[in-house]
Parts: C-alpha cells; sequence; structure tokens
C-alpha cells in the first residue's frame, strides 16, 4: 500500500460507523475537554487571560460575520474537495493521516513545494495540491466523539495525549482524529456522512498556529523561560511539560472564546471547530503579509 492510499481496515470502520453499524456508547466524551482544563488549572508556565479572551471573542464574532465564515468556507478553497461521496471521506482520511509537521528547520532554507494548477503551494497545502495530483494521473451513530474515539482505539497513529504530572490519565489531545471529523463535517456541511449529532464535543486541534494567533491576541501568555525559548527558535519536546501546558491551554482558551460568544450571541451557528478554523486561516494570511510578532512554538511531531 503506497503513502497516499487509504487504510482499507479504516475505510471499513468509518463505512460501518456512517451506516450505524458500530456498538457505541449512547453518549461517548472524548476526554479532551476535560484534561485541557485540568493542565491549564495548574499551569504555571501558560496562562490565560481573561479580560483580552473576551475581547478577543467580540473581534472575532464580528469579523466571522463580516466573512459570511462558516461550513462551506472550508470547500470553497480551491484544493479541498468538491465532491460529496464515499470517495472524499478517503481523501480527507489520508490527507488527516499526513498533516503534521509542515514547519521548517531554519526559516532560511528552501521550503517543500508543490506545482499544481499553476500555482505553487507549501505547507499543509502541498500535502492537498500532492493528493489532488495524484487523484487526476491516477484517474455511527452519528457521533463525533464517537469517531474520535474509534480512531484513538484503533489506530496509533490517532492516540495523541501525553501524561502530564499530578494527573492520573492522560491528557488526551487527539488533535488528528479529531480534525478528521471536523474535516468530514465541514465539506458535508454538516449533512450525510457529515452528519453528527454531538459534533460540538470537538474541541480546538491543539496544533502550532491557533497557539501563536492566541498569543498575538493576547489571549494566553507565557512565562518567561518559555517565552524566551518560543522567541530563540528552541525546539519543546513533544510530550513536555512546556508543550503539554502550551497546547491544552490552547485548547481550554477557545472553549471559553466560544462560550463568551454563545453568551453574547445566544443564537450563534458557533463552535470551536470554526473558531480554529477562523483562527488558523487569520494567522496564516498574517504570515504571509509578513506580520508575524510572535513566532509560534517548534515541536517535531507526528500529532501536529
Amino acid at each position: 500500500m503506497s503513502d497516499d492510499e487509504a487504510d482499507p481496515e479504516l475505510l471499513a470502520l468509518l463505512r460501518q460507523h456512517f451506516q450505524g453499524k458500530l456498538n457505541l456508547d449512547e453518549e461517548p466524551e472524548t476526554g479532551v475537554l476535560e484534561g485541557a482544563e485540568y493542565v491549564c488549572d495548574n499551569s504555571i508556565d501558560v496562562a490565560l487571560n481573561m479580560r483580552a479572551s473576551k475581547n478577543a471573542a467580540a473581534l472575532i464574532y464580528e469579523q466571522m460575520q463580516q466573512k459570511e465564515f462558516s461550513t462551506a468556507s472550508w470547500s470553497e478553497h480551491e484544493l479541498h474537495p468538491k465532491t460529496k461521496d464515499e470517495s472524499t471521506v478517503a481523501f480527507i482520511f489520508t490527507m488527516d493521516l499526513l498533516n503534521f509537521s509542515f514547519w521548517s528547520l531554519h526559516p532560511e532554507e528552501e521550503r517543500f513545494a508543490i506545482s499544481y494548477r499553476d500555482k505553487t503551494w507549501t505547507g499543509y497545502w502541498s500535502l492537498v495540491a500532492s493528493l489532488q495530483r495524484a487523484l487526476e494521473e491516477e484517474a455511527a451513530n452519528k457521533s463525533a466523539a464517537g469517531l474520535v474515539n474509534l480512531l484513538a482505539k484503533d489506530f496509533n497513529c490517532f492516540r495523541d495525549e501525553s501524561r502530564f504530572e499530578g494527573r492520573r490519565k492522560p491528557v488526551r489531545f487527539l488533535k488528528r482524529a479529531q480534525i478528521l471529523v471536523a474535516d468530514i463535517w465541514a465539506c458535508f456541511n454538516g449533512e450525510g456522512y457529515g452528519e453528527f449529532r454531538d459534533i460540538d464535543k470537538i474541541t480546538m486541534f491543539a496544533d502550532y498556529r491557533v497557539p501563536q494567533i492566541l498569543a498575538t491576541l493576547g489571549c494566553i501568555g507565557y512565562s518567561p523561560p518559555l517565552f524566551a525559548m518560543i522567541a530563540r527558535g528552541d525546539i519543546l519536546e513533544n510530550g513536555s511539560d512546556y508543550e503539554i501546558q502550551l497546547r491544552a491551554c490552547s485548547i481550554w482558551c477557545v472553549e471559553l472564546l466560544k462560550r463568551e460568544i454563545k453568551r453574547q450571541h445566544p443564537d450563534a451557528k458557533i463552535n470551536a471547530i470554526l473558531i480554529d478554523f477562523f483562527l488558523y486561516d487569520t494567522m496564516k494570511l498574517l504570515e504571509a503579509q509578513g506580520k508575524e510578532t510572535i513566532p509560534h512554538h517548534r515541536t517535531r511531531s507526528i500529532w501536529y
């Protein structure tokens, strides 16, 4: 099986899930938010600024409304799939299976790039472009939390969790498992294969770009030692206390942003997924414009 082919075992699992043939608990929980809150409450190197977060929530909601940001925004990108069938699920699975670690060790080094449709694509989009190009040349009970748990249970490459001091259970991040579910939900606009009754249980996807913009907005702050390491471009080891605090506090911060927006706008169709997508796109735009004021942290990992 080549690297760009979907695992037939996983496709069978997904097919069973969407046909409602899996024996899932009535109301499964991923445990991601619970672990994030615990780490945030016990964090000494990453702190949330509640006033800045409240202001950021208002700003984020205003801009999302102005841009009419929704699940439809996902499919609007020229590289994301436009078809809505089982092959699309296989494409998204392959995409998110390979979706990690796109940053360069040295900023001055030449980045990996893909030429496709008369454009050059780098980072995440180089992956999507390569899959689309390959396709052209070669050719659940409806529970979001339940599907995330199945992915983490049956496939080691989705079991993104770490041990944090003072907590018996591992802290679960499940970035790629959650983003797989979120991409399917967004691609199908919450219908058909993308219909999940508990999609709001999916949290922000703990990577390195969203923490960067949360810090830029002042929603999270770093201890002097951690800030110095990030500013120097030092590597934060995967599973270290620094990295766990940074990822967990980002998850909890986006959860609080969501709650504040819902408090101010009870009828708003908003969740952590849409906020994550919006913040990620905004940070990438700032990067393209050369307006980054705080660097992102650097962790070489298969998880993000």
